[in-house]
């Protein structure tokens, strides 16, 4: 278990420094008409509930960088937009995660890419 959770930070850390790859959607998102460029600002493994939750925050198109809503605090994210596995789905999904080979696509990547797959991002290309 310690090994898993010390794999698990690293590939964060990792993933976290050299990972630009972001989402456009073809459709802006519900949440803001103007919203279509995210990118991957969390991932949360959870083994003992058998969940992950990936946290997509909207970016500015142009730098890249996280963009914050002048409608919020200072402080406050910009849009984001919530997505998770439950159960077996979160469990297998979890082990080929664990197993892959990060070398060629990132991990932020592989997430995206299955997240498109099971649609649960639809109108969604990476870049």
């Amino acid at each position: 278990m310690k090994r898993y959770l010390l794999l698990v930070f690293l590939l964060s850390v990792a993933v976290g420094v050299v990972a630009q790859d972001k989402l456009k959607f073809s459709v802006p998102v519900q949440t803001d008409v103007g919203a279509a460029d995210f990118r991957v600002s969390r991932i949360t493994f959870d083994v003992e509930r058998s969940r992950i939750d990936v946290y997509l925050r909207e970016i500015d198109p142009v730098t890249g960088e996280f963009k914050f809503d002048p409608a919020l605090p200072p402080t406050a994210p910009g849009k984001e937009v919530r997505c998770f596995y439950e159960g077996a789905a979160a469990m297998a999904l979890m082990t080929t995660m664990n197993h892959a080979d990060f070398t060629t696509v990132s991990l932020y990547s592989r997430i995206m890419q299955q997240l498109i797959a099971d649609k649960k991002i639809p109108n969604a290309i990476i870049q």
